[in-house]
């Protein structure tokens, strides 16, 4: 996926580097997996690869992973087949797992041939009280 490439580099120098942070994930599928010609990858193996490297790099939590139900406010072409919420100790162990080379050579090509389009929001928590 195009839009993907280098998204690392659209985290600020000054994210909050010594707490928790949230991703929000925004997730529309290909109808079926979009293999670059060549590929030694099947589509079977894609399911355990991003948690298990995550884990290697410090960890990820799973908060929550949904099907959207109703668009109540937003535009109505903007459709997603999943959203999922997944919690890292800190945005260097997201950075580290997502750019590692081990990353790379497994889960990048399962994740670009599955997703037709995703968001990815960084999130922090805000103390309400």
């Amino acid at each position: 996926m195009e839009k993907t490439k280098n998204f690392l580099d659209n985290i600020p120098d000054d994210f909050p580097k010594d707490q928790p942070v949230v991703m929000l994930n925004l997730l529309k599928w290909n109808k079926q997996a979009q293999y670059l010609e060549g590929s030694r990858h099947f589509p079977a193996v894609a399911k355990k690869l991003g948690f298990g490297l995550a884990a290697k790099y410090g960890g990820l939590e799973l908060l929550y992973l949904g099907l959207p139900a109703s668009m109540i406010i937003g535009e109505d072409c903007e459709k997603w087949d999943a959203v999922a919420l997944v919690k890292y100790p800190n945005i260097e162990t997201f950075h580290n797992a997502i750019s590692s080379d081990e990353y790379a050579a497994t889960a990048l090509e399962h994740r670009d041939a599955a997703l037709k389009d995703w968001k990815l929001i960084a999130t922090t928590e805000v103390k309400l009280y």
